[in-house]
């Protein structure tokens, strides 16, 4: 196989993502949407993944990249964006928001606070919110407290939904898609 095939593909300074529904994502409506709230075009660019946990969709404009993150080890799907200009990550994520159930960090820590220990695979979620920036110190000290809780179970995952953070926190490998020139030349 050509190894010119796979892409570390970096995206743009300013991170964010929201947590989805396993059954949503991508798709021509909401690609027309960000494009309409940002004068962006992204293109499919390639599936692969950060090296471990998690499977990513990509999507590319630029600079900008719109991954569709799944890790389904605990069944969890996000949207990520790397965005070059604040505003367009504010701009994409907010598109994101009106066109699907979606959760932030804030919200998921909001609802986790005192019931992780019920469903512990929801701090896997609950990092993927990230988007693989830095959590919140208050997500730290949720994170903190799930590792130093008695049940084995909480503990487990807690250091699951770390390893996936940390993976996250870098660019995805990913397959390109065949150009469609190339598609195209015959």
């Amino acid at each position: 196989m050509d190894e010119s095939m796979f892409q570390i593909v970096e995206g743009g300074r300013y991170w964010c993502a929201l947590v989805i529904r396993l059954e949503d994502g991508v798709d021509d409506a909401l690609l027309a949407a960000v494009t309409a709230a940002t004068d962006l075009s992204f293109e499919e660019y390639g599936s692969g993944g950060f090296g471990g946990e998690t499977l990513a969709d990509v999507w590319k404009a630029g600079d900008n990249l719109l991954m569709e993150v799944e890790c389904d080890e605990v069944g969890v799907k996000a949207l990520f964006v790397r965005a070059d200009t604040q505003e367009r990550a504010i701009a994409i994520r907010s598109t994101v928001g009106e066109h699907m159930s979606a959760w932030s960090e804030q919200m998921l820590r909001t609802q986790l606070a005192d019931s992780y220990a019920d469903a512990p695979k929801s701090l896997v979620a609950l990092l993927m919110a990230t988007g693989g920036a830095r959590a919140d110190d208050e997500t730290l000290d949720l994170l903190q407290r799930a590792l130093d809780h008695e049940d084995e179970e909480v503990r487990e995952y807690a250091e699951y939904a770390a390893q996936v953070a940390a993976e996250l926190g870098h660019p995805p490998v990913v397959m390109r898609e065949a150009e469609s020139g190339e598609a195209r030349a015959e």
